[in-house]
């Protein structure tokens, strides 16, 4: 909506939901018998009963049990969160349904290696389109993609035919913007400049107001930008937004938080390390200052041994003894890479006969148990985590409008789809359903461009 018409009032679009909710079919136990097919991308909700129904260990005596899948949406297909062989190599995996794998019946075996005994997985499947990937954040499917007919130019010429004038083409600006990744709207503003002389982020303040103007405003900032400025409001507001400081820090990777220190110290001129120990105190200050130490080590082959000893020592931490010792918990939470915390995390349940996520609402609170169980959350499930995040969005009285940008501006060409899969599994309706009840106008319409998969 614009200044020049405040009031935009919009019209009731039609927005077509894709419910892809998956056929499901009954397994009728017989191993010679061709597993139901599906084209579709398989739903968050489905994914341990698709394993179940595709994957099952072929022993001598064909008596073992069904494979359980550990952590949707990123698909695990045996119970150790491994696929591999049996020589320390062990991989994550997801289910991808674009392989291009289609033909009459086709039958996968995959060695499942454990110390020095293989299980055999036999998957059948008719017109089936499924394949291994390694699971990590640049595979993933975000929801903007990259054009490549595009043209910065030509983008820069629409943008400013919409704003010239009298009123504004909201439309056209929600197909500019909302239809092109980072690196292009960020060529997109350069060519706007150079040819008209102006700033795009000031003649969008201009045009544009609330949250329209908002979001149009974090899509023209680079992301480490953007998450300085949040961090920046999260600090020097009416008191400290340690949901927003939690989600930013434990999100990202060891480079990411290193841009983010230099991007805020770029735009406010202090140590972003030194605000925040001026705004926060105690041990979740300690806790922050360890997360932006960024010290977390790499992705690598998962150390069971080393699971089983860091498992230990958050036990005895924690449950094993009279208060907390918070500096041990550190010591691991933020330095271990998240495949490791995963298997660190099995061991400790192990040991402790409950899950680490309920020893921690037992042993701390308030911000520092929030800090905690975002780690975990994250480590577990990254795109589980941001969909209970967006939810919260939209809980209470008003909608938490700039929480809601950030997570969807910041995840739309990351993980947005298996973002939006977890969030239906979990909270019964859409993403897109729940922004069209919460959100209103251009406003609306922007981000359901943006968490819409593109073609």
């Amino acid at each position: 909506m614009t200044k020049k018409n405040h009031e935009n009032q919009g019209t009731n679009d039609d927005n077509d939901d894709d419910d892809d909710d998956d056929d499901d079919g009954d397994d009728d136990g017989d191993d010679d018998d061709v597993a139901r097919t599906t084209t579709k991308p398989l739903e968050f909700s489905t994914r341990t009963a698709m394993a179940q129904n595709f994957i099952r260990p072929r022993t001598k005596n064909r008596s073992s049990a069904w494979i359980q899948t550990m952590q949707a949406p990123n698909i695990l297909i045996d119970s150790q969160g491994s696929l591999g062989s049996n020589r320390g190599t062990r991989k994550r995996y997801i289910w991808s349904p674009w392989a291009s794998v289609v033909c009459g019946t086709i039958g996968f075996t995959v060695a499942a290696g454990k110390e020095r005994s293989y299980n055999l997985v036999r998957l059948h499947c008719t017109a089936l389109v499924l394949v291994y990937l390694p699971c990590n954040k640049s595979r993933m499917p975000g929801s903007v993609k990259h054009r490549p007919d595009f043209k910065a130019a030509d983008a820069a010429a629409k943008l400013r035919s919409a704003m010239a004038g009298f009123g504004t083409d909201e439309a056209a600006i929600i197909h500019i913007l909302g239809n092109h990744n980072c690196q292009q709207r960020i060529e997109i503003a350069q060519a706007y400049k150079t040819a008209y002389g102006k700033d795009l982020l000031s003649d969008i303040k201009s045009e544009l107001t609330g949250d329209f103007e908002e979001v149009c405003l974090a899509l023209l900032t680079p992301p480490r930008k953007l998450d300085a400025q949040q961090l920046h409001k999260a600090i020097s507001g009416a008191g400290t937004d340690e949901t927003s400081i939690v989600e930013i820090l434990v999100t990202k990777t060891n480079k990411e938080i290193e841009e983010i220190k230099a991007a805020y110290k770029a735009e406010y001129g202090s140590n972003l390390e030194d605000d925040l120990c001026g705004d926060t105190s105690g041990y979740f200050r300690r806790l922050m200052i360890s997360l932006m130490a960024a010290g977390r080590e790499p992705e690598a082959a998962v150390d069971s041994a080393r699971a089983k000893k860091d498992a230990q020592q958050l036990f005895d931490a924690g449950e094993a003894r009279w208060g907390t010792d918070e500096a041990e918990l550190n010591a691991i939470l933020c330095l271990r890479s998240h495949s490791q915390l995963r298997e660190t995390f099995k061991e400790f349940a192990k040991i402790a006969g409950k899950s680490f996520e309920d020893s921690i609402k037992s042993e701390c609170s308030g911000s520092l148990q929030e800090g905690y169980l975002a780690i975990v959350d994250s480590a577990m499930n990254t795109p589980a985590y941001f969909a209970r995040r967006l939810n919260e969005c939209f809980k209470g009285l008003g909608t938490n409008d700039r929480d809601l940008i950030r997570i969807i501006v910041n995840r739309c060409e990351i993980d947005m789809e298996e973002i939006e899969r977890a969030y239906k599994a979990v909270y019964g309706v859409s993403l897109i359903e729940a922004i069209e009840s919460e959100c209103g106008g251009d406003y609306k319409r922007m981000l359901i461009a943006l968490v819409k998969m593109q073609d």
